[in-house]
């Protein structure tokens, strides 16, 4: 009796252990998410339409993007293709099917001449050099003060839209000397929020173009 006791408490012990695992598991499974916020539209969405970028996407990471707000980014970038990550700021571009690849490869620009990411490989150019083309601004000589369009954004390298650039470019106006720069106040309002450096305060415009236009589609 001693023994058939015994083994009954034994069996009676696994199937408590059995019950308490299976209850463990049944919450773990409902408290898997099954949705997440996207940090740009803030739209409550399923995981499946999670964004999964080439550049900064991690299985464990909680910030994280849409795939429909990332098809906007790309739409509303450089040549209608190419589009700036939010989270780390690298290029991206979607294909057909929304697959999503690193937009730019390592190269020397024909440009500024700088081993960088060309983000136009056809004609190879970097990303500064890509913009500074797409958005055709003046700028002011701090030397000279006379204007000189410069097909490359100076404006990346201001700290303010009014503070001279921390770079140089060459003054073929007046001083014939590579000076610092400003641009013109008249061209600041042509920059793209998403261009313009974090220093500026304009990243939640640029947000909030994305949100209407995610919106909006």
């Amino acid at each position: 009796r001693g023994l058939v006791s015994s083994i009954s408490l034994q069996e009676g012990d696994r199937m408590e252990g059995e019950g308490v695992a299976a209850e463990a598991a049944e919450q773990g499974e409902a408290q898997a998410p099954v949705e997440f916020q996207c940090a740009v539209c803030f739209e409550e969405l399923g995981v499946e339409e999670i964004a999964k970028m080439p550049c900064c996407f991690r299985e464990a990471s909680t910030t994280n993007l849409c795939m429909s707000c990332v098809q906007v980014i790309c739409e509303q970038g450089i040549d209608g293709r190419l589009g700036k990550c939010p989270k780390c700021g690298s290029w991206v571009s979607m294909a057909a099917g929304g697959v999503i690849s690193a937009g730019a490869i390592a190269g020397t620009c024909t440009m500024c001449r700088q081993a960088k990411e060309l983000a136009d490989p056809a004609r190879r150019l970097c990303d500064m050099c890509v913009i500074g083309r797409t958005v055709a601004l003046r700028y002011e000589c701090q030397r000279c003060h006379r204007a000189q369009q410069i097909p490359h954004p100076m404006f990346r390298y201001q700290e303010t839209p009014d503070a001279w650039s921390s770079c140089t470019w060459a003054c073929h106006v007046g001083c014939g000397d590579y000076t610092h720069w400003r641009v013109i106040p008249a061209d600041a309002s042509k920059i793209p929020p998403e261009h313009c450096p974090e220093s500026w305060g304009r990243r939640e415009e640029w947000l909030q173009h994305v949100r209407a236009a995610r919106r909006a589609g």
